[in-house]
């Protein structure tokens, strides 16, 4: 796969996203190359869900505290991916998946500016 048909995958997927309702007017994302956002967290930190499930998870198989749907294992960690929650491979210490930092926006911003500023200088 070339460089183009990445880019355009990757274009053609968040506009599906957008359609979805999956991001909102404050999102950090760019389809240029900043990849993350905090859309999801806006949403579950409105919706009152800003603290991860102290519980730990009961086995074979677990479910997740949150939602009680399937849970995902890789062989490292358990992962609800409607709630963006992860525990470990033992089922415990969970935390959000959807959480990139407080500096994500002002990261974007200046991630934003920088490909402004090499766009302006590759025009000329």
């Amino acid at each position: 796969m070339n460089l183009q048909t990445l880019n355009h995958r990757i274009a053609a997927r968040y506009a599906e996203q957008i359609a979805r309702g999956e991001h909102d007017d404050a999102c950090e994302y760019d389809v240029r190359g900043f990849y993350l956002c905090h859309c999801s967290k806006r949403k579950r930190e409105a919706a009152g869900f800003t603290e991860p499930p102290s519980d730990d998870l009961y086995f074979p198989p677990p479910s997740c505290p949150h939602c009680d749907g399937d849970l995902d294992s890789d062989g490292d960690s358990w992962c609800c991916y409607s709630c963006r929650l992860q525990w470990t491979q033992h089922g415990t210490d969970a935390e959000f998946t959807d959480d990139h930092g407080d500096d994500l926006a002002e990261d974007s911003a200046a991630w934003k500016a920088r490909a402004a500023q090499l766009s302006k200088g590759a025009d000329q």
